[in-house]
């Protein structure tokens, strides 16, 4: 039985977000995130730091949907998102504390990105470390 990690998940294709705990998988993210290839990026949020795991071909898409903006509104990711809190010593994802998902909360804002979708969670002030 795969390892449980909590997050905080945010579904732009449906305009959704929220606390989620899932199986720690690559079939979970797959599915989660709609897409065939994960990558997992280091970034900050207004100072703290959080893994984003991300479709790693979300600039290839046709349908591009900005989930993340850095504080000047400039694209920083796209498609759905999962952040966790960061990795243990053993290499391992670890999950988000409870202040970890206030904290994602308070940096969410709802948004139209590219004038044909209505308005969906983005994440602000996301800087790459």
């Amino acid at each position: 039985m795969a390892k449980e990690i909590r997050g905080y998940y945010i579904d732009v294709i449906n305009a959704q977000c929220g606390e989620r705990t899932v199986a720690d998988e690559l079939d979970t993210y797959y599915q989660m995130l709609n897409c065939e290839s994960i990558e997992i990026v280091r970034c900050r949020v207004q100072g703290r730091e959080f893994l984003v795991i991300c479709d790693e071909e979300g600039l290839l898409k046709d349908d591009k949907i900005v989930s993340a903006v850095d504080n000047l509104g400039r694209w920083m990711l796209l498609g759905n998102l999962f952040i966790v809190g960061g990795v243990d010593s053993e290499g391992e994802l670890t999950g988000l504390s409870e202040d970890g998902v206030i904290y994602i909360q308070d940096h969410i804002t709802a948004e139209v990105t590219d004038g044909k979708h209505r308005a969906h969670p983005v994440l602000n002030n996301v800087w790459w470390h």
